[in-house]
């Protein structure tokens, strides 16, 4: 079909892309790391932190003679390579030519709209290896093998599993034949049904974002080449129905270049006038359909060569890592012993140090770590030392957050909960771990906790004892800890979100407090504005914040406030932090000194408001009166000219 020297070509164009795939899922996290999703679900897999479900695939990988993280790095990466390389062979089966399945696979890989080469998890590679299979299982014709993939997509990745089942459907219907009316029916109707229990929970939202340029290609290709219309028709129409589902008709685009470079390359042989063709001129379609096609490839895999190179290539050569060390699997544990050797401070986990490592071989049971500075520590970095010392973290109470230990204690740094847990200190913004002090070895000798010193201050730092070295108990409905505070008096500070808590002494159980707090509830007045304020301005107002709840307020609690116009506003509303420290009680109002972000175009806007917590929550903020602010155009409208005064 072509010569031996084109065929080498486009072999050697489809190993550099597999290559590409390989050093895109290993680099990556040899660069940046784990997510913190992936390193939540080792640790919970080694039994390192507690949990009720996780994805058992991680179970495996804490049974192979390695590092978990290195069977997890070697496991994304052989599956994301063996996912482009099954895809591209099956391909060169069917077409019996190595331009079609290059192209295609080079298109689905490194497409700006597949998203196949982000390659972030386990997870990820496993439904990569999937949707490949589903694509080869498609072009191949094989309708058991189909009926797998889908059912494990509609599982993964519900809206590609419910676009490739109307594919499985037509499949079915044309194969109908060659495995019998039997097989054909219960793949049908065996698959929707287990598809329709696996994504029964999954809310279809119909998209045409996708349908561009992509979809044209299939429905341009059948209007113009008889050979499709005849053999592709209900293929194509299939796949671009279900890419309304997906959002993205790159598959049916993909599959129709591949059948359209086949076609280019059969020019001899296909029909009766192709014979009488002259030899130099079928050499010339064939040369002619190779350059078109690797044209297509290079215009199709630039998205992907660009995100490589953003975020392996580039980010390697300005960390110094030689290309030879992107090629090889992450192991976190190589990679804590040579942290001030290999990676000379530039390290995918910054925050890990050798003076923590070696402060955790020392210690053998549970262990916490606290950034006294900060409302929450950072989980990938506490996930990180827990696997390289193979010791239980605590202090977890769901999937995305700390326990109230680290709200509790962020203003000291020597407190301690009396458990069997060891309490380690980073200060913000260091590296450098330092053990917390020794918890009193009978906690009934600490002085009896002074219960009516405890009442509701304004803000919510709560005095709840005035003598240093007091134990006492801290209760919320999520979680119960018990603390002491060695040389400081004990301080709590309680969260902003709504929550009742339990301050109780650890030497009589009668005695306790308890202390309700209610959401917050605030609300913005805006200034009263005679004229219209400039558009495209960064613009100070004066505005007034009312607390309408029934506990006192803080600054401390409230980390930015956001303003924002309403629909029309062509800019992003920044967050600000509040310009002042306040508190807040119930009925009464401060003013604060705003700066509101106004658009290009001039009309009347609604002002909308909304306030984030230390805690990372957001809420609206209900604006007083109509909340209307009106803009002038500071700039002539597009299409007009402005007259400059003349110089003097």
């Amino acid at each position: 079909m072509i010569g031996r020297a084109a065929k080498g070509g486009w072999i050697f164009l489809a190993v550099v892309m597999a290559l590409a795939v390989w050093v895109y899922s290993t680099g990556q996290v040899y660069l940046y790391g784990f997510g913190s999703q992936v390193m939540e679900h080792l640790a919970q897999a080694a039994n390192l932190i507690p949990s009720e479900t996780y994805p058992r695939l991680y179970s495996f990988f804490t049974i192979l003679p390695m590092d978990s993280a290195l069977a997890a790095s070697l496991f994304q990466s052989v599956l994301a390579l063996s996912a482009f390389s099954a895809l591209w062979l099956t391909l060169r089966r069917v077409w019996d030519n190595p331009v079609s399945p290059t192209l295609t696979c080079g298109l689905l890989f490194f497409g700006a709209m597949t998203g196949w080469f982000r390659i972030d998890s386990p997870e990820a590679a496993l439904t990569l290896l999937f949707k490949a299979g589903a694509v080869a299982t498609l072009v191949a014709g094989k309708v058991p093998l189909l009926a797998g993939c889908v059912l494990v997509l509609g599982y993964s990745a519900p809206a590609f599993g419910i676009a490739m089942y109307l594919a499985l459907a037509y499949l079915a219907y044309l194969r109908q034949k060659s495995y019998g009316n039997f097989v054909s029916v219960l793949a049908v109707v065996g698959t929707g049904s287990l598809l329709a229990v696996l994504v029964g929970s999954y809310t279809l939202t119909p998209s045409t974002i996708g349908l561009s340029l992509w979809s044209a290609v299939p429905l341009l290709s059948l209007l113009l080449v008889r050979e499709l219309r005849k053999e592709r028709a209900g293929i194509y129409l299939t796949l671009l129905s279900g890419s309304v589902i997906t959002g993205s008709p790159e598959v049916a685009s993909a599959i129709c270049f591949g059948d359209l470079a086949l076609l280019g390359l059969q020019v001899k042989g296909e029909s009766e006038e192709a014979e009488d063709l002259p030899q130099d001129l079928s050499l010339s379609l064939k040369n002619l359909t190779q350059t078109v096609a690797l044209f297509i490839l290079i215009l199709g895999v630039v998205p992907g060569e660009q995100r490589l190179n953003r975020y392996i290539l580039v980010p390697s050569q300005k960390k110094k890592v030689p290309l030879s060390r992107l090629f090889v699997p992450f192991s976190l544990t190589h990679h804590g012993q040579n942290l001030d050797q290999l990676w000379r401070g530039k390290t995918p986990f910054p925050g890990l140090s050798q003076n923590g490592l070696i402060l955790l071989q020392k210690g053998d049971g549970p262990f916490r770590v606290l950034t006294p500075d900060e409302s929450y520590e950072d989980r990938t970095l506490a996930l990180a030392y827990a696997l390289l010392s193979n010791r239980p973290l605590r202090g977890w109470i769901s999937a995305d957050s700390l326990s109230g230990s680290s709200l509790t204690c962020r203003h000291l740094k020597k407190n301690v909960l009396l458990e069997d847990d060891e309490i380690l200190f980073r200060e913000n913004g260091t590296e450098r771990l330092e053990s917390g002090p020794q918890a009193p070895e009978n906690p009934q000798e600490l002085p009896p906790l002074q219960l009516d010193s405890v009442w509701s201050l304004p803000i919510r730092h709560q005095n709840v004892s005035e003598k240093p070295g007091t134990g006492y108990i801290l209760k919320t409905l999520k979680t119960t800890e018990k603390l002491f505070f060695p040389d400081t008096p004990a301080v709590v500070t309680f969260a902003a979100a709504p929550e009742i808590y339990r301050v109780g002494s650890l030497n009589d159980k009668k005695k306790f407090r308890d202390f309700r707090f209610n959401s917050i509830a605030l609300k913005l007045i805006p200034p009263s504005l005679e004229l219209p304020v400039p558009s495209r301005s960064l613009v100070p107002l004066a505005f007034s914040l009312t607390n309408q709840g029934e506990n006192p307020i803080t600054s401390e609690e409230l980390k930015s406030i956001t303003l924002g116009l309403g629909s029309g506003s062509d800019f992003p509303a920044p967050s600000q932090s509040f310009p002042k420290k306040f508190v807040l009680f119930p009925g009464e109002t401060i003013n604060l000194p705003l700066t509101l972000v106004t658009p290009t175009a001039e009309g009347t806007f609604r002002l909308q408001a909304s306030i984030t917590t230390v805690r990372g929550q957001t809420f609206p903020v209900p604006v007083s009166g109509d909340g209307v602010i009106t803009t002038w155009r500071r700039l002539a409208p597009t299409g007009h000219w402005v007259e400059e005064p003349a110089r003097p």
